[in-house]
């Protein structure tokens, strides 16, 4: 349990790093002064997006963690989702993670992938 438990903060605290980097780079593109108008509009949709897919990592994680798995960790990028969870067997489980997914973001079912860490 406990290499399990290393895996998830460090996975969380890589993910933050990379999240944040990537909301660094946004702003200061928004805050270049020699942007077009159409260049602006999409770092900011670009910018809502990256808050979207932060915010629905989050909603499922605590969604899957209140279906009583000890640990899970989301990553989310607009066209799929990646699940790691700690558990001892999945089977019977994907499909109760595939439907929180699903109830939080529009992706391709086949595009869902679950990961298991023991």
């Amino acid at each position: 349990a406990g290499s399990a438990e290393n895996y998830f903060a460090q996975a969380r605290l890589e993910r933050t790093s990379s999240r944040d980097e990537s909301v660094a780079a946004l702003q200061s593109m928004l805050g270049a002064g020699d942007r077009t108008e159409d260049e602006l509009v999409t770092d900011a949709i670009a910018a809502v997006e990256t808050s979207k897919l932060i915010e629905s990592e989050s909603t499922i994680e605590s969604l899957i963690q209140a279906q009583g798995y000890s640990n899970c960790i989301v990553y989310l990028d607009g066209d799929s989702a990646k699940v790691v969870v700690q558990t001892e067997g999945l089977d019977a489980a994907q499909a109760a993670i595939k439907d929180v997914i699903l109830g939080e973001v529009s992706v391709p079912a086949e595009n869902i992938r679950i990961f298991e860490v023991k």
